[in-house]
């Protein structure tokens, strides 16, 4: 009994196995706190004129600035990568799968998540020389395996500019110092020190720059980097980690009829959000599977369809990426003409889920991460007191409408009710009754269906104006996530 639920009985989903971290722990292996090749603490080491930052807010990253005090938390960012499951691109969590989504980084970064794919061609040493020599007047030395120092660019660059200084100069300072900026927080190497000469084509026309969809890439470079990080060999993660320790909630009741120009396309995004597509960085092809997620959608999860199977490329090649994904790309311009969102019951409460769905992801997944020799008879009574906790929170969920709504209601002796539920011996309950689970079960599990709409359409079922968002602290909505189209069920 004490062993029972080390590890899925359903290994079919998962199929990582051996290779995951959490086959490693269980073993009872310790993996060490993660390196972090984030740089997003010393973003202010650049000077920029007031002419340089309009140039940075058209290319689309001005909100990036804004991360230069940000304390990164290595200790938690290891934890939370254990319960990465590149398979679905979710974090399996012991209340059900959550991942970082579109709207989490429109909200927490500022970032365009949609628009143009970042992507591109893989170029040659020649072909980045004279990209750098057309596009910032100057040549490195030497390419450190292929790339640009940061240093180089730093040293090269970063003077500041004047009144007196010339168009062109400005541009070639402005371009070097946004490559030297992507390199340091949406597209770090291990190294922190380097930075990929194809980035640079993106800066070739710094008002086109504006449109494409940098919120996305990052969320694909993440994404893949998850997927390295949570094998039982990687030592490093890099991406925009602050999207694992930032926690965002919607304004409730709040007027925003007159929302700053710089947040409208916040809100745009935000509406268009949601969605099963891929996600695109160069070489990286990522999903975007929130259908897996729909209760941070405001929506009851029920079990989800299986998700495409997709090959993960290097960046080994000198390759068009964008002609090799073209037929995905077009699906990506499709779903921005077309709002996408899911549509199912409400969730009344944060854990809100159809009475099949627990069942079913305790026997796909690791609801505990620990080493084996860890787990006792006390493992089972810990997994009885889990589900009576989630048991209460469903009630209170129901009851809390109608306590708002009714002056008469009783409401401290319904309240009185919940706290000796609460107080009852956990042994009272067994979870292992089917007929105990039965009183707590949804009536039927309900269906997750993907509605298009015309953007011409007017209202919709996004974010919209009212339900728009702050950041806030640490913690975290990570800490708590074939054919493009697939039907859920």
């Amino acid at each position: 009994m004490a062993n029972a639920n080390i590890g899925p009985r359903d290994t079919s989903l998962l199929h990582l196995k051996d290779k995951h971290i959490a086959s490693k722990i269980c073993k009872g292996e310790e993996r060490p706190i993660l390196c972090l090749y984030s740089n997003v603490y010393d973003l202010t080491a650049w000077p920029l004129s007031d002419g340089q930052l309009q140039l940075v807010q058209r290319a689309g990253l001005l909100p990036l600035l804004k991360w230069h005090s940000f304390s990164l938390d290595a200790p938690l960012l290891t934890a939370i990568v254990e319960r990465w499951r590149s398979e679905k691109n979710t974090f399996h969590f012991p209340c059900g799968e959550m991942t970082i989504t579109l709207q989490d980084v429109a909200h927490i970064l500022g970032l365009r998540v949609t628009g143009e794919v970042v992507s591109g061609c893989s170029i040659s040493k020649d072909d980045a020389r004279e990209l750098c020599n057309r596009l910032l007047g100057k040549v490195p030395n030497r390419f450190k395996c292929g790339a640009i120092k940061l240093r180089w660019l730093e040293e090269n660059f970063s003077k500041e500019c004047t009144t007196e200084t010339k168009t062109k100069v400005m541009l070639q300072r402005t371009r070097a110092f946004l490559l030297w900026l992507i390199g340091k927080t949406l597209f770090p190497e291990p190294s922190r020190s380097l930075v990929s000469p194809n980035f640079l084509c993106l800066f070739d026309n710094i008002e086109f720059a504006g449109e494409y969809a940098w919120g996305a890439a990052a969320l694909a470079f993440l994404y893949r980097s998850l997927s390295k990080t949570c094998t039982a060999t990687a030592k490093y993660i890099g991406g925009s980690l602050p999207l694992l320790q930032v926690h965002w909630e919607p304004y409730k009741n709040a007027m925003l009829d007159d929302v700053p120009d710089e947040l409208q396309q916040i809100l745009l995004d935000s509406e268009t959000a949601q969605g099963s597509i891929c996600l695109f960085f160069f070489y990286i092809k990522e999903w975007h599977t929130s259908e897996r997620c729909v209760r941070q959608f405001g929506i009851r999860q029920s079990i989800p369809a299986n998700p495409p199977h997709w090959y993960r490329k290097d960046a080994r090649g000198y390759v068009d990426w964008r002609r090799m994904y073209q037929k995905e790309i077009n699906d990506w311009d499709r779903w921005q003409t077309e709002r996408e969102w899911f549509d199912g019951p409400p969730a009344t409460h944060e854990l809100s889920v159809s009475g099949d769905y627990m069942d079913w992801y305790e026997r796909i997944t690791w609801m505990r991460i620990q080493s084996c020799t860890e787990w006792t008879e006390t493992g089972d009574r810990d997994r009885k007191l889990q589900y009576f906790q989630s048991v209460i929170k469903r009630v209170i969920g129901v009851l809390q409408p109608v306590l708002c709504r009714s002056d008469d209601f009783g409401i401290e002796e319904a309240l009185g009710d919940l706290q000796n539920l609460a107080n009852m011996d956990i042994d009272a309950l067994d979870v292992d009754n089917e007929e105990n689970r039965e009183h707590v079960r949804s009536e039927s599990t309900p269906t997750i269906q993907h509605v298009y709409v015309s953007k011409t359409r007017a209202g919709g079922r996004g974010a919209g104006k009212g339900d728009e968002g702050t950041s806030k602290g640490h913690g975290g909505r990570g800490a708590g996530e074939g054919e493009e189209k697939t039907n859920r069920g």
